[in-house]
Parts: C-alpha cells; structure tokens; sequence
C-alpha cells in the first residue's frame, strides 16, 4: 500500500456494528444476566456466575474479593491455577542443579516451602501465606479444600474468562 494508507480491515471500527450479536455464555452466568455486557458482568458480585449464590458473595467478602473482576485477579487463585498446570509438568527423574534458587517461598508458609508441585497441590488453601484455617473453612462450604481444587474451580475459570475479554468489548 502506498503512502501509509492503511487498509480497510487494520482500520478502527467507527461505527456502531450492523449486525446483531448471537454469543451468549451459557451456564458461565445465571440466565437473569445474561443481557449484561461483559464490562457489567466483570463489576457485578460474583453470585451473578451461575451456581454461585449469594452466600458466595458473603464468603468472597470477607476474603476481601467483591466483584468477578476480583475473583478473576485473586491472587490466591491465580497461584493455584499456576501450581496445578505446572505440577502437571514436574517429573522425578529430572534433577535440580544444587545451585538452583527456584522456588515460591513468597506465596507458601515456611513448613511448605521445600515441597514438590505435586505435594503443594494436596495441601489445603490455608497453606498459601495470608490465609488461615478459617479460610479452608469458608472456601469448604464451596467445595474447594485444596489448592488443586482451588486452582481448578469452575467458578474461578469463568470469571477469569469474563474478566480477560473485557478488553475485547466494544462499547456500545
């Protein structure tokens, strides 16, 4: 193309679409929201994600996670989802250098920081720094009692998904 035209499809949109929009997210949110937009459904509590009720925004709450958004970004969370995928990866017949300084000390309490991945992953939420045995408590009642079950919950994965295509919504 010459002289810095662009060409028309590397151009912004302009315009409101022509056309409808089909997509829906199926049992990710609860059928009363699902005309929200995604910029609406990542700032509403999370009892919006279908089989989460109310009582999960009161358990999030006093883990200080109010919104999806927040669930999506919750630290906690997004370690867990972490140590699950890589403990898939770790295998015993590949040694360690003895010089080698990896580790996740920064987010495990002392006693489990020389564990495996695949050791870390059975032990209870409580073992992440920060949280206490009332939180394996309160996360119990939403059936997540490891990190593995943590790093795998549905509900989590849906609001990270909401979350990460906000960016992707053009306003309407």
């Amino acid at each position: 193309m010459a002289g810095g035209e662009e060409h028309a499809s590397k151009k912004a949109k302009v315009d409101k679409p022509s056309h409808e929009h089909h997509m829906s997210l199926g049992d990710a949110v609860d059928l009363e929201y699902q005309g929200l937009n995604l910029h609406t459904l990542a700032d509403s509590k999370v009892h919006v994600i279908k089989g989460l009720g109310s009582r999960a925004d009161e358990i999030m709450e006093i883990l200080n996670v109010s919104t999806v958004r927040e669930l999506a970004n919750w630290k906690f969370g997004r370690w867990a989802h972490s140590i699950v995928v890589l403990a898939t990866l770790e295998k015993d017949d590949i040694k360690r250098p003895a010089e080698s300084r990896l580790n996740i000390d920064l987010a495990l309490d002392r006693e489990h920081e020389s564990k495996t991945l695949r050791e870390i992953v059975k032990l209870p939420v409580s073992a992440f720094q920060g949280l206490t045995e009332k939180t394996d408590e309160l996360l119990k009642s939403l059936h997540v009692e490891t990190i593995e079950k943590l790093g795998k919950w549905k509900y989590l994965e849906w609001a990270r998904a909401i979350a990460s295509l906000v960016d992707a919504e053009e306003s309407m």
